[in-house]
């Protein structure tokens, strides 16, 4: 391969590593701050199962 071809396979993996990196970062982001908190979350089925067991 040529210093060509190696410079084309550099850019493009950086370039796909660079959107996963992305989609990691927001994505863990919104989870940290709460953003994405679904009804499956730890915090509320603790409450869930306090509610229940105080009834």
């Amino acid at each position: 391969m040529t210093r060509q071809h190696w410079v084309l396979l550099h850019r493009w993996a950086g370039l796909v590593m660079a959107a996963f990196l992305i989609i990691v970062v927001v994505t863990g982001s919104l989870l940290a701050f709460g953003v994405l908190s679904g009804a499956g979350t730890h915090a509320q089925s603790a409450a869930l199962s306090q509610a229940n067991i105080a009834r």
